[in-house]
């Protein structure tokens, strides 16, 4: 059975409505009245009933009566679900999930969602961005490599740089022999807060008595160090966050 629309409706499916006889969907189709009759008419029928006019509590007496019999018949429900058989399930608690244990009880997204992972169980992780990574404090979240390449983040070589966990940045580089005085050094990647400390050592001991080397922050500059160079080459080292 479909729906039938009132005659004087404004668009199809629109609702009937109580109004004047001016007001759109307020004109019922005696369709609809017939098509109902009908369907329940046939329901009776087909239930084995014979409809009246008389009676108007047939199509209940008649589902009740065919529930009926078909229990006295003997009715047999499907076997339970496995591997192997389709049949009946049950849904599983959150409990069953998490134990892991009953091979027949079907899992729902809900159960899903309950089984976490812990330090004492397997189960669904969420992954941690790296600030979290690095702030080495959640205990609930799981550290993907992409993580650790932030968190270890390092470049080797006569200039490079090493980061560590919790932000700490370590960098290093070479001056060679040339000119002296006073040299404004770009670091290999910017540190983030604060420059902590320079170190230099000489590279070399030409006219060792006289030749010297240091290395000072640059201000408040977190790109940029001052290294001292008098006749060789400094290498030098600069710490900070």
């Amino acid at each position: 059975m479909d729906r039938y629309d009132a005659l004087n409706a404004a668009a199809p499916g629109e609702a009937y409505r109580n109004g004047t006889p001016t007001e759109e969907g307020s004109y019922p189709n005696a369709l609809g009245f017939d098509a109902v009759m009908t369907e329940i008419v046939n329901a009776i029928t087909m239930l084995g009933g014979a409809p009246s006019n008389e009676a108007w509590d047939q199509l209940g007496e008649q589902i009740v009566a065919y529930v009926a019999a078909q229990i006295a018949a003997g009715i047999t429900l499907p076997d339970d679900a496995s591997a192997t058989v389709k049949g009946i399930v049950k849904l599983a608690t959150s409990a069953l999930v998490i134990a892991g244990v009953d091979d027949l009880a079907a899992v729902t997204s809900a159960g899903l969602a309950s089984l976490t992972a812990t330090t004492a169980r397997r189960g669904l992780a969420e992954f941690t961005t790296d600030t979290e990574a690095d702030a080495m404090t959640d205990a609930t979240r799981a550290v993907t490599a992409s993580n650790l390449g932030y968190m270890f983040a390092h470049s080797y070589g006569v200039t490079g740089y090493e980061r560590m966990p919790g932000g700490k940045i370590r960098q290093w580089g070479y001056v060679p022999s040339g000119t002296t005085g006073v040299q404004t050094i770009t670091l290999p990647i910017a540190f983030t807060t604060e420059v902590y400390a320079v170190y230099t050592s000489r590279d070399g001991i030409t006219n060792i008595d006289n030749d010297s080397a240091g290395g000072a922050k640059d201000g408040a500059s977190l790109t940029t160090i001052k290294i001292l160079r008098d006749v060789d080459g400094v290498n030098w080292e600069a710490t900070g966050q």
